[in-house]
């Protein structure tokens, strides 16, 4: 099939036709053939403009139009089933042999996009560990929502000396080599405090974090900065179930409160460390003095209004729970009250 005419083509047509020429002497005009000419003008009259049909057959009625339930169905089963798994699926079942991508753009039209896969754990399909995550939501992140200022979220994360961008730009046909160390690096821990208004009370630790590592920062760094009756919010991680951090903070009026199993994605932290990440392949830290340099400075990395933002996107039920929220909700009153009668005991 032929390619239609140009679109500028069409236009002159279309002007001279509105000028009062008919079909015929336009299309003379402009060197078209004469039943052309007539049939543009019969589609200016009719339609009021020249632009040419669509080519080819209507979307969705091709040869997997029979077989879009089936596909969609297959997607549903399995997200990360391949285009190739797909074809080879139909031509079984349906007996239809199809290029796979035409699958694509089948898929593609019904609004499917191939995308990075988040992964998380099994294990929270368990009984108990989805009724902890409920409670959790139902009745820790009201209270939490109604008194942020007297909660402390603290995770770590590990980096090491060989950290660089994964990606950079090549000529065309080339590949892209950088360099970094293979086998004489160093690995470290950043242990890091945040609440919604801050996020410096970090500390850097070479090697693992370990039992005497996690209580040194609780007692050294982080009560002196936390005020009597502040609930410190942390993962199940064995490390944090230090009997000697638990009793600084019990001896300063603090408590910890550990997240539901399997659950990372309830402390905000987690999102903030991909900027820390990123901060330390782009400066290409290289040694451990240039690296705890690079933690040191997470408080010029972060401002309270961006620590808040990593609060309120959590999770979609805790950011229900802090957008427009000026007073606990119900479901949470049991918490808040023990917290509250802890605070004025305390006070008292």
């Amino acid at each position: 099939m032929s390619a239609p005419l140009p679109t500028a083509l069409r236009t002159r047509f279309q002007r001279l036709i509105e000028e009062g020429l008919s079909g015929r002497a336009a299309a003379l005009r402009l060197k078209v053939s004469p039943v052309t000419g007539a049939r543009w003008g019969h589609q200016v009259r009719i339609k009021g403009h020249a632009e040419p049909a669509r080519q080819g057959p209507p979307r969705g009625k091709g040869k997997l139009a029979p077989h879009q339930a089936f596909l969609e169905e297959l997607v549903a089963q399995a997200p990360d089933i391949t285009l190739f798994e797909l074809r080879d699926a139909l031509t079984d079942a349906e007996g239809v042999r199809v290029h796979h991508s035409s699958i694509a753009n089948l898929l593609s039209r019904l609004g499917f996009k191939y995308k990075k896969n988040l992964l998380v754990a099994t294990e929270r399909r368990r009984a108990k560990v989805r009724q902890q995550r409920a409670d959790w939501f139902r009745h820790r992140l009201p209270a939490i929502a109604g008194l942020p200022e007297r909660v402390v979220f603290i995770d770590e994360t590990a980096v090491k000396t060989n950290l660089t961008h994964l990606r950079g730009r090549a000529q065309r046909g080339e590949r892209l080599t950088m360099d970094a160390p293979f086998w004489q690096l160093g690995h470290a821990d950043a242990d890091r405090g945040s609440d919604p208004g801050r996020a410096d009370r970090a500390m850097g630790h070479q090697g693992a974090m370990d039992g005497p590592a996690f209580a040194a920062y609780i007692r050294e760094i982080l009560v002196p900065e936390i005020a009597p009756g502040t609930v410190v919010i942390l993962d199940n991680l064995a490390t944090h179930r230090n009997k000697e951090a638990a009793q600084a903070l019990r001896d300063h009026g603090c408590w910890f409160l550990y997240l539901p199993p399997y659950s990372p994605d309830l402390n905000p932290i987690e999102q903030a460390y991909s900027k820390l990440k990123a901060h330390l392949r782009r400066i290409g830290a290289r040694t451990f003095t240039e690296v705890f340099g690079a933690i040191g400075s997470l408080c010029d990395l972060y401002d309270p209004k961006e620590c808040r933002i990593c609060l309120r996107l959590m999770s979609k039920s805790f950011r229900e729970a802090l957008v427009g929220t000026t007073s606990v909700h119900a479901s949470g009153a049991k918490f808040t009250s023990d917290l509250k009668s802890f605070l004025h005991a305390r006070s008292a």
